[in-house]
């Protein structure tokens, strides 16, 4: 694929579908411009290599004001958008930048082409295709953002009356979007194959529109309440979100967090300008001790794309853990799989009694009942594994985060004081539930915590005892048909 750090700086040109792999050399070449323009390559440009840039993509413009890279009245409509407005956005966020800090390379005919350009930007309203039209719409948008487009359709907005009002409608739509869902406590949601939460996307876009063009997760020392946050206060907060496939070691006065597959890190999320992301890259000694990088962050509002600085340098002897120091009072969701499905059972986790098998458990040091509990599910696989001397030595639940079925869970609202004493009478051992592993976040925007053991346990058919209490409580405390019941224990018991 071509190289899009230079791909402003090559002459752009239109392929041929009688080309041999004229079609294919034309998506890697869109493609390289595009990811340009994401990454703002065109700030690069000297005044003459801009110009020159704008010139050859006025030769290639159509009487629609777009720039194809390959011609073909058969194709079809989502090779259109990757051939013929991609290129055309990512020329477009060029030509914004340019107007603003080079005006006096626009002579009359690159006036026109660009005029004639941004109409051509709107024939689609900056949607992508298909499924992906709108989260298409959504990152184009914030392709133009990092061009300062807010500032262009305020101080030019009769250049092209049609691109003005479609960023600037597209905009505020998202606002009242926004505004809705957060005071009606919901999420706005984008239907597909399945309903998508899309709130964070949206309050991306707009903080990109409004300047803040870089979204970072922080999970130390720059989160509220840590000594750095002052540096984070002109920064628009998000809330919390989870970075799966990675796991936080640490170092003392500080973490750092490295790549390690099925584990989760707990952090936050700020909108930021590209002065304060320079900032971030001095405090955090960006290309030295850390190094930063894009990752996924998932909450209940939705994924980002975001910038995370990852650790770059030994971890050898370092604790591991999903979230820095953590107050002991605060509220988490702990998640059960297994027999704590059932409210009587886990009560006598809280405040001690004897379970329905006739063992005695001493409690929490805080008694205090859960506030709330829901149903969910995540991905992973539930198996049953190890002997139980409480459960006639057969086997108990146990969740492995590496598979890909849904899982039901039971989840309550508890302390992080209370989880740790749960983990203490359930095993804190390796061997048994001594991992606490962060699922997510959850309801109200609490992290989700369950207890999982560190390796693979041998596998084991548990009791008829144990099987009844799951049994009982999924049929009669989370409403499933005997027959649901019955083929998800099947499938955990064969699994």
């Amino acid at each position: 694929m071509m190289n899009f750090d230079n791909a402003y700086k090559k002459p752009l040109c239109r392929f041929s579908v009688e080309q041999e792999n004229g079609v294919q050399q034309a998506f890697d070449c869109a493609e390289a411009l595009y990811l340009a323009a994401e990454q703002e390559r065109y700030r690069t440009l000297s005044r003459t290599e801009m110009a020159a840039f704008l010139d050859a993509a006025a030769v290639l413009q159509t009487e629609e004001g777009l720039i194809p890279l390959v011609i073909d009245k058969n194709m079809p409509s989502d090779c259109r958008v990757d051939l013929y407005y991609h290129p055309s956005y990512a020329a477009a966020a060029a030509a914004i930048y340019a107007w603003q800090t080079m005006r006096e390379i626009f002579d009359e005919a690159r006036t026109a082409f660009f005029k004639n350009l941004l109409h051509g930007c709107t024939g689609r309203g900056l949607r992508d295709h298909g499924l992906d039209a709108d989260s298409g719409q959504r990152r184009n948008l914030i392709l133009l953002a990092k061009a300062d487009v807010k500032a262009f359709v305020e101080e030019n907005g009769n250049l092209c009356a049609e691109f003005t009002a479609l960023v600037q409608d597209t905009i505020q739509m998202f606002e009242r979007d926004i505004a809705r869902a957060k005071q009606n406590h919901t999420s706005m949601v984008e239907m597909g194959m399945w309903p998508v939460p899309i709130t964070a996307e949206l309050e991306q876009v707009v903080a990109a529109y409004h300047g803040k063009t870089h979204t970072l997760f922080v999970y130390g020392t720059l989160m509220q309440g840590q000594p750095a946050h002052d540096l984070l206060k002109d920064a628009a907060y998000s809330r919390r979100y989870t970075l799966y496939d990675h796991t936080m070691v640490d170092l003392g006065a500080y973490p750092g967090i490295v790549q390690k597959k099925n584990e989760a890190v707990l952090g936050e999320v700020y909108f930021v300008s590209p002065e304060m992301m320079a900032e971030m890259d001095r405090y955090e000694d960006e290309g030295n001790l850390y190094l930063r990088r894009e990752v996924w962050v998932k909450s209940e509002q939705g994924s980002l794309r975001a910038e995370a600085y990852l650790y770059n340098k030994g971890t050898q002897g370092c604790l591991e853990s999903s979230c820095w120091q953590p107050k002991h009072e605060e509220e988490v969701w702990y998640a059960c799989y297994g027999s704590n499905l059932s409210e009587e059972r886990f009560r006598c986790y809280v405040q001690g009694g004897v379970a329905p098998n006739g063992k005695r458990y001493y409690g929490c040091n805080d008694t205090t009942l859960w506030k709330e509990s829901y149903w969910t599910d995540y991905r992973g696989r539930l198996y049953f594994g190890n002997e139980s001397p409480s459960w006639d030595y057969g086997g108990v639940a146990f969740y492995d985060p590496a598979g890909y079925e849904p899982v039901l869970f039971r989840l309550y609202r508890i302390t992080r004081n209370q989880l740790h004493d749960i983990m203490r009478q359930e095993g804190a051992s390796a061997n048994w539930y001594g991992h606490q592993f962060l699922l997510g976040m959850g309801k109200d925007n609490l992290p989700v915590y369950t207890l999982i053991s560190s390796t693979t346990r041998p596998q084991k058919a548990p009791s008829p005892n144990y099987l009844e209490v799951i049994r009982t409580a999924l049929e009669k405390e989370a409403g499933l048909k005997p027959k649901e019941v019955k083929r998800y224990l099947d499938k955990a018991l064969n699994a």
